[in-house]
Order: C-alpha cells, then sequence, then structure tokens
C-alpha cells in the first residue's frame, strides 16, 4: 500500500485502500467516477455522440453513459448514423435536465417541471427518476394540488403514486374541489 501512496501522487486513501485489500467502499467509488465523467462532459473531452433538439441545439455526449443510463438511448444510439441522434421526446429544456441528471446524478424537480420530466421517465423508464418524483409528490401534495398528482400518476404510469394520490383526494375531497375548481375535467 506504500508503494501506491509514492506511485500515484493523487493518492486517495480509502479509495485506493479498500481496492488493495479486495474490499471497495462502493460509494466513493461511484461517486469518484461519476465526478470524473462530469468533467470529461463538462470539458467536451472523448464526446462521441451529438444529441440533437427540438430547438435546434446541441449536446455533444458520450455514447456509453446514455447507453448505460437508459435503454431508450441504447436504442437510439444503436441505430444512430454518424454518431448523431435527433432527440424529440420532449422539450430541449427539458431533455437537457435529464442528461445532466444522467451526468450528475441530481434533478431539481418542480411543480411546473412535474408533469414533463413525468412525461419523459414514462419514455426513459429511470427507476431513480421515478422514486424522486414519487417521494416529490408525496411530499408535497396537498389539497391544492392532489386532483393534478392524481392526474400525473393516472397519465403516466406512476402505479405506486396513483392510490396514494387518489386516497388523499377522497380524504380532503370538499377542500381539493374548493381550492381546485376545473381541475376535475382534466381527469378525463
Amino acid at each position: 500500500q506504500e508503494n501506491i501512496k509514492n506511485r500515484f501522487p493523487f493518492y486517495l486513501g480509502s479509495f485506493f485502500a479498500g481496492t488493495m485489500t479486495g474490499e471497495t467502499d462502493g460509494s466513493s467509488y461511484e461517486r469518484l467516477l461519476l465526478l470524473g465523467l462530469q468533467q470529461l462532459w463538462k470539458n467536451k473531452e472523448l464526446t462521441d455522440v451529438v444529441l440533437h433538439l427540438p430547438d435546434l441545439s446541441t449536446i455533444r455526449c458520450h455514447q456509453v453513459v446514455l447507453s448505460a443510463a437508459s435503454p431508450y438511448f441504447n436504442e437510439l444510439i444503436k441505430q444512430a448514423k454518424d454518431h448523431e441522434v435527433k432527440v424529440d421526446f420532449a422539450d430541449s429544456e427539458t431533455i437537457k435536465m435529464v442528461i445532466d441528471y444522467f451526468y450528475t446524478g441530481s434533478i431539481n424537480i418542480t411543480a411546473n417541471n412535474l408533469d414533463d420530466l413525468s412525461a419523459v421517465n414514462q419514455i426513459l423508464r429511470l427507476d431513480d427518476l421515478e422514486y424522486r418524483l414519487t417521494h416529490f409528490m408525496m411530499d408535497e401534495i396537498d389539497a391544492s394540488n392532489c386532483i393534478e398528482f392524481y392526474r400525473i400518476a393516472r397519465v403516466h404510469g406512476l402505479e405506486d403514486l396513483e392510490p396514494f394520490c387518489l386516497e388523499f383526494l377522497l380524504s380532503h375531497f370538499v377542500e381539493a374541489a374548493s381550492s381546485s375548481p376545473g381541475s376535475f375535467e382534466k381527469l378525463s
């Protein structure tokens, strides 16, 4: 282990120490790998695919990152010619958020982008994003948004969330109906 410390000036104790004994601290390794991929992406280094977005902008990415993150992107990339991929399953802003999520592991879910991200997730089928969307709605649900959250859960196949929203809606029906007039029409 001392040998490694001397040979590699960037020695990261817990990172290499674990690998020397055959044990790894997965969270440290994963974090370092993700940080490395982020740097490569930010610096546009070793990118090998160009995504063409609906607003005619482009994003340079790594095929392996997109393919590993999503089976949908894996298929798109396999069918692509000349490493150019047209991506039009959502608006450009939402697609950029999702690509950033692939590289950073974080995404800012708000009431304003909830429907768009849920629609994208229905296509991409990202378990972690679905988990985050579901928990965002479970944490933020109230009488003023429960009808909309129920609609989003139904429309976008968030099966674990749908009964939760329905139960909340039914138990707060009068308050929900008065705070969200016209929302029931959106359910049909």
